[in-house]
């Protein structure tokens, strides 16, 4: 049954996207044989002339446990109120209408591998509750000021990331001043407020076997050398020291991630970007993202981009990337999708200039496509 679930919403999700229509409405009632009641369910889709429509609400959400009382002490604790209903599969917690249940996957015997592609968020009041609330616990993204929103995220107990929001408010500034490790942001933000992004020995992320530094010695010798190893010849360190220059200048935040203590990734963000079709637009530009392919499918490749993004967030409302179009970038060009981005419609760039229609030009790494996705 649960199986059935999970088919059926992946198509409400991908049917709300390719034909913008409404999510549809599921409402899990969940005990240890895991039913599943469906209401309103009705699918509307054109095809060969037919017409289906689609109306149903999400109501509910589970999260992976793998300890039930831990997780139940943690989130009674969190959520100030006793757990609705108790069972050693699968309990559930309710606020404001909205179900939050948990579920001991490996007593019902299935597999789970936790991810950052669905992150739970949790509204409070205001900016003094969400501090109090994050007291004590492990943050994974620092108190962030987003648009009209406070946002943070934590790990609980099972090791699930959430994120917690608050709406911003007048009296925020003054509390503001005095706060510890905290980043207010927006694009009106003046410089001077911005989170320190560039302070020595900087640390973006860190959680389980993944950390997120600033670029450092001597990360451009140790990358190169792996790229090459794995069959990139015409790989040079002169491009990574380059980062290392402008990062300490301010002019990008230039990332490396490591797994376990070894260099396996990087990435940079250039604030108000010169290049591309968004140049000089106030926009962040993501330059230059790559995980080592020893390292792959360990989640560090979403981690950085994450990372990037919300740093990005904190200067503007949309981030640009662009992508090469040989096979070598086929995993980032999915990913990007995925993500969210989408084509801006220039066409296609060589050498930062729109390539001429009907022009030849080489399938090198220059040969780029711009996408952007807004963040807030």
């Amino acid at each position: 049954m649960r199986s059935i679930a999970h088919f059926l919403i992946r198509i409400c999700a991908e049917a709300s996207q390719i034909l913008g229509i409404e999510i549809p409405y599921w409402d899990f009632y969940s005990g240890a044989d895991a039913e599943l009641e469906v209401r309103r369910a009705c699918l509307s889709v054109k095809r060969f002339g037919m017409e289906v429509k689609m109306n149903v609400r999400i109501r509910s959400l589970y999260l992976c446990v793998t300890d039930m009382d831990r997780a139940i002490d943690f989130y009674e604790n969190f959520l100030e109120r006793p757990v609705l209903k108790r069972d050693e599969v699968y309990s559930v917690f309710e606020a404001d209408g909205f179900r939050l249940g948990l579920f001991a996957f490996q007593k019902a015997g299935e597999e789970h591998i936790f991810g950052s592609n669905c992150l739970p968020s949790i509204e409070v009041e205001d900016l003094e509750t969400l501090r109090q609330k994050l007291s004590g616990l492990p943050v994974c993204f620092p108190l962030s000021r987003i648009g009209s929103n406070w946002v943070a995220e934590f790990v609980d107990s099972e090791g699930n990331h959430i994120e917690l929001t608050a709406p911003v408010r007048e009296a925020d500034a003054d509390s503001m001043t005095q706060a510890e490790n905290e980043m207010p942001q927006t694009s009106e933000t003046p410089t001077e407020e911005r989170p320190d992004f560039w302070q020595e020995g900087a640390v973006y992320y860190e959680w389980g076997k993944i950390r997120i530094r600033a670029i450092r010695e001597p990360d451009p010798q140790v990358i190169c050398a792996e790229e090459v190893a794995q069959g990139w010849v015409n790989q040079k360190e002169d491009k990574y020291y380059k980062r290392i220059v402008d990062h300490a200048a301010h002019k990008s935040i230039s990332m490396v991630a490591e797994y376990e203590g070894n260099t396996a990734g990087y990435i940079n963000v250039y604030p108000n970007a010169p290049w591309g079709p968004f140049g000089g637009s106030g926009w962040c530009e993501i330059v230059d993202f790559g995980v080592l392919e020893k390292y792959r499918r360990r989640g560090i490749g979403t981690a950085l981009m994450d990372c990037a993004e919300k740093i990005a967030a904190t200067f503007a409302d949309t981030v640009y990337l662009a992508v090469g179009l040989h096979d070598g970038y086929g995993s980032a060009q999915r990913m990007y999708c995925k993500r969210g981005y989408l084509p801006d419609g220039s066409g296609v760039w060589h050498q930062n200039a729109p390539a001429e229609a009907y022009g030849q030009v080489c399938n090198d790494d220059d040969l780029n496509l711009y996408f952007s996705k807004r963040l807030r």
